[in-house]
């Protein structure tokens, strides 16, 4: 061909029989399930699921296989459509939902190698927010951009994923006659930034300690400040005997090295 075709393709490799549970956490409905070690998955931002993107996923799907000489059950391959496809079409092409909402299955030849993933119908969960920050329904995004603000603005996510999140936010929030020109990722991640760096400077104290768990509030504190307000038996409550006796020997040794030096003291004080 003259021109490479354009293709908005995610692949994603599992390494080892089992999906990690961290990986799960990550992987949406209809994905974080199946056993294939590789998934492919076709999106569909911004126009229609009709017969010519079934088409083309076949076609991913097919050559894929070839050049990473896989079997038929190493591969999966998804066509994820963030408009919801009209039940004509599903009818057609015998779509039916799958285990979870926005999950399709048909059992139609070729075509059952292909799963449907509508994200405007995927549950509200933490393993869809990121796929459903691509829905077509407005709804549907500030839902889940709502909740990933308010969830992850203060935890360890890496910088650069809040960064895209907060800069998809403020792109749903514009007109489209108010872009004077294309964006690239850099530039919806610094837009995003910004509002990231402003979320965390505006965040109340209680909306801070809600998403922060004990262990990343301690490790802010400076040891005086994390016994600050106990009393002597709360500090002392879970230390097992022999560490109490550490600590008493501790304090023994502590309290004569003081007594010790109060007569020298006193005496350099009389010699004036």
């Amino acid at each position: 061909m003259s021109e490479p075709p354009k293709a908005d393709i995610l692949l994603l490799r599992r390494h080892g029989r089992h999906w990690s549970e961290a990986q799960r956490q990550l992987l949406p409905d209809g994905v974080r399930d199946r056993q294939a070690s590789h998934h492919l998955l076709e999106c569909k931002f911004t126009e229609s699921c009709n017969a010519a993107a079934l088409q083309q996923a076949l076609g991913y799907d097919y050559f894929y296989r070839q050049t990473q000489q896989l079997a038929a059950g190493e591969l999966q391959t998804y066509v994820v459509s963030a408009k919801t496809p009209q039940r004509a079409f599903l009818a057609r092409f015998g779509y039916t939902p799958a285990e979870h909402p926005g999950v399709y299955v048909t059992a139609q030849p070729l075509l059952d190698q292909i799963v449907l993933l509508v994200l405007n119908q995927l549950r509200h969960e933490p393993q869809n927010e990121f796929l459903r920050l691509f829905a077509s329904q407005q709804r549907v995004r500030r839902e889940t951009i709502s909740t990933v603000v308010r969830q992850h603005t203060v935890t360890p996510w890496a910088e650069q994923l809040l960064a895209v999140v907060f800069g998809l936010q403020r792109l749903y929030q514009m007109e489209e006659n108010a872009m004077q020109k294309e964006l690239t990722v850099e530039d919806v991640m610094v837009i995003g930034d910004k509002l990231r760096k402003q979320a965390i400077a505006s965040a109340t104290p209680e909306e801070m300690l809600a998403v922060l768990s004990p262990e990343a509030m301690l490790a802010v504190l400076s040891p005086e400040e994390r016994l600050a307000g106990l009393s002597p038996e709360e500090r002392l409550a879970g230390l097992a005997p022999e560490e109490l006796e550490q600590l008493r020997a501790a304090i023994n040794a502590q309290l004569a090295k003081e007594q010790q030096a109060k007569p020298q003291h006193r005496r350099k004080s009389g010699n004036r």
